[in-house]
């Protein structure tokens, strides 16, 4: 987009502009007590309500925290995200910690009609806000190695693997449609339903599936696979990285479908094992499961589950533990990088949920029960 700054219309506001009027002469994170001034996850009922249901700020304006994120024209990151605009305030399905003048976020922007047919898509942290359902189709923020990843999802697809949305176009604003797959996803906190040891077992049974069809497909070497959870080892096969419960579609309590192929790069299979292990079991010491699991869920039987409904081989089950470990690091790392790099959506979820403690304490739990694990494996 350009600015035409001898247009008689309007625009888009700076964050600057965003932030002042946010504030209307105050100086805190609020203007407000939240409960009072904006709908977020504590109040909102999961859904978008009309505006001017809250108290405005002494200004008049209303919602500038909460319901919805407002655009504004200052660009994110160019040399990260490209045109990726800043978002600010937080909306409806958003902790309270995202809902404050100095919260930041981003995403893809372009001109977008809304009818009373279209859906936004929520879950996940990357493109809250941008994800939309029109019909059969999803439209949605574009990877920079679109174009790649399309060519092997249709190739996924052509070797047996229809449980991944299929590709239908790029548009020239840097969004990609794909095809809607209907069923239910599974959303913090995580609903009983989705944590049963058969649902469970179920993911295990599609993430084989997905790395059999992957098997016959050669990843193209002259793409650029994002490295943020990429098996440090290498592979010759492309791994999904991010099953996490948000990416996988459920229909009558069994994992259909995985979505978001965002991080996906190549690595080993036991790679993309133990990272869907990381959020599935979860392998989370018991305090820090809490915060989005149901609680009493067993990591030693629950890691046996889930490598019984993969099929795994007994030698990788006794490599599977220091593999999670592994991946641990990896993910560690790759929140490192954001947080140093300021980004507000994993500045938020870091304080949110425990901070480095909290990975400290995760990586010493799963130390001191590699045995624990390995014997569960291979009993």
């Amino acid at each position: 987009m350009e600015w035409d700054a001898s247009a008689d219309g309007y625009r888009l506001p700076t964050e600057a502009e965003w932030e002042h009027a946010c504030h209307a002469g105050t100086t805190g994170p609020r203007y407000g007590d939240l409960d009072e001034i904006g709908w977020y996850r504590g109040n909102s009922h999961e859904r978008i309500h009309e505006v001017g249901g809250k108290r405005p700020n002494s200004w008049g304006l209303h919602d500038m925290l909460g319901n919805v994120w407002d655009w504004c024209w200052d660009v994110y990151d160019a040399e990260v995200y490209g045109a990726y605009l800043v978002l600010r305030g937080g909306g409806w399905f958003d902790e309270h910690w995202s809902c404050r003048a100095s919260a930041r976020g981003r995403s893809g922007v372009s001109v977008i009609l809304m009818t009373a047919e279209d859906e936004v898509l929520t879950g996940g942290m990357a493109n809250a806000g941008a994800v939309f359902r029109r019909g059969d189709l999803v439209e949605r923020p574009a990877p920079r190695n679109a174009r790649a990843l399309h060519v092997h999802l249709l190739a996924l697809k052509q070797h047996g693997f229809d449980a991944a949305p299929t590709p239908v176009a790029l548009t020239s604003d840097g969004r990609e449609q794909l095809t809607f797959v209907p069923g239910d996803v599974p959303l913090p906190p995580f609903p009983d339903w989705a944590m049963t040891g058969a649902a469970l077992a179920s993911v295990g049974s599609l993430l084989r599936r997905l790395h059999e069809a992957g098997a016959a497909v050669a990843v193209d070497t002259r793409a650029e696979w994002p490295s943020d959870l990429a098996d440090p080892e290498g592979g010759t096969m492309l791994c999904h990285n991010d099953v996490c419960p948000e990416n996988v579609v459920f229909r009558d309590g069994r994992a259909a479908a995985l979505i978001d192929f965002d991080l996906a790069a190549p690595g080993r299979a036991l790679w993309d094992v133990a990272m869907t292990a990381r959020y599935w079991v979860p392998m989370l010491d018991p305090g820090s499961a809490a915060a989005f699991h149901p609680p009493g869920l067993d990591a030693a039987a629950r890691l046996r589950i889930l490598a019984d409904g993969y099929g795994l081989p007994a030698a990788d089950r006794a490599e599977l533990p220091g593999v999670i470990e592994q991946a641990t690091e990896v993910c560690r790392d790759f929140v490192t990088r954001r947080v140093a790099d300021g980004d507000p959506v994993y500045l938020q979820a870091l304080a949110g949920r425990g901070g480095w403690e909290r990975w400290d304490r995760v990586q010493t739990w799963l130390v001191d029960h590699r045995r624990t694990f390995t014997a569960a494996l291979l009993n």
